[in-house]
C-alpha cells in the first residue's frame, strides 16, 4: 500500500465494497485510485482520488462516455476526516446527473 494512500484506502475500499464498484489502481508512481459508474443511458464517470497531499485528498469524476459528447468534470478538495462523507457526495453529484431531464 502506497503511504501517499494508508489514510484514505481503508475508507475507500470500503465505500467501493459497499457501492460494488471495482477498483483500478492506476499503473504509474502515483497509483491513483479508480472506478467507473454507468447509467442505463450509455453515460459513463470515471472517478479519480488522487495521492493524499498535506492532508487533503483530491477527488475528480469525469463524465468519460456519452452519447450526446457531453464533457462534465467535477473536483472536490476535502481532509482526510472528511473523506468518507465526500464519497457519497460524488456519487451522489453523479445519481443527480445521470437522473436530469
Amino acid at each position: 500500500m502506497s503511504m501517499q494512500y494508508e489514510n484514505i484506502d481503508r475508507i475507500l475500499r470500503a465505500w467501493i465494497n459497499l457501492c460494488g464498484f471495482t477498483l483500478i489502481v492506476e499503473p504509474s508512481d502515483v497509483r491513483r485510485r479508480v472506478v467507473h459508474t454507468s447509467s442505463a443511458a450509455g453515460e459513463t464517470f470515471q472517478i479519480v482520488v488522487e495521492p493524499e497531499e498535506k492532508g487533503m485528498v483530491r477527488v475528480d469524476a469525469h463524465l468519460i462516455e456519452s452519447p450526446k459528447d457531453e464533457l462534465v468534470h467535477f473536483t472536490w478538495s476535502v481532509t482526510i476526516d472528511d473523506f468518507a462523507p465526500l464519497l457519497n457526495t460524488v456519487l451522489e453529484t453523479i445519481r443527480l446527473w445521470f437522473g436530469r431531464a
